[in-house]
């Protein structure tokens, strides 16, 4: 009866660590664009803002030191990712190396922008985006 209880015991404070976030490295949070076609999730005070570019101050700034980290997924569709300009894969990609402060990500499917915007990204900062490609109008 004892063995039993410690179990019960046991499992109810793993369950309860649980529910706290205890046992959660960090705290994340999830955003979507107004028509939401792009949505991300971030962690560590990485932030994504769409339509801003970074500035020549910000592109000075930024570190090289503990760099963050950026996964990138099109739902829908096919896009190439080009952060601060470089080409540095086609989605789905993860665990890009973003160095710290304000970048600039663009994702392509061809000559099409399916998101621009301005990445801002604090030491070990990790943010994932999703994208939802727009659907092509029939010819019917």
């Amino acid at each position: 009866m004892n063995t039993m209880g410690r179990r019960v015991r046991n499992t109810a404070g793993f369950a309860l660590a649980l529910a706290l976030g205890a046992t959660l490295p960090a705290h994340a949070e999830d955003a979507c664009t107004d028509d939401g076609t792009v949505c991300w999730t971030r962690t560590k005070g990485a932030a994504f803002v769409p339509g801003k570019r970074a500035s020549r101050r910000d592109k000075r700034r930024r570190g090289r030191r503990d760099p963050g980290s950026l996964s990138v997924e099109i739902v829908g569709g096919r896009g190439s990712v080009f952060l601060n300009g470089r080409y540095v894969g086609t989605a789905p990609v993860s665990g890009i190396t973003v160095p710290n402060g304000r970048n600039d990500l663009e994702i392509r499917d061809g000559m099409v922008v399916l998101a621009s915007g301005r990445l801002s990204m604090p030491s070990g900062g990790v943010i994932t985006l999703t994208v939802r490609a727009p659907t092509a109008a029939g010819p019917f």
